[in-house]
């Protein structure tokens, strides 16, 4: 990118500025490691929608037309049909 030190450090110091002053309105500041956090929530709701919907998805599984449209997926885009 290409970024001369200056523009780095006052970007750094930008950033710490704006976390500094929303940090009390914005809950994913206050976590001490955020980009954790972001992760096991994520994987906390892909879980619960597997789970919520795990009877469709094994009849989908099931069915013979998703192997089809996942092996085309892999060659190229799908269209609505």
């Amino acid at each position: 990118m290409q970024l001369n030190n200056y523009d780095v450090t006052q970007s750094c110091k930008n950033i710490d500025a704006f976390i500094a002053t929303y940090k009390s309105e914005i809950p994913y500041f206050n976590y001490s490691n955020p980009v954790k956090h972001f992760y096991l929530q994520t994987n906390k709701t892909v879980t619960k929608l597997v789970n919520r919907n795990k009877k469709r998805l094994v009849k989908e599984i099931s069915s013979k037309e998703l192997p089809v449209l996942l092996v085309k997926s892999t060659s190229g885009e799908l269209d609505e049909n």
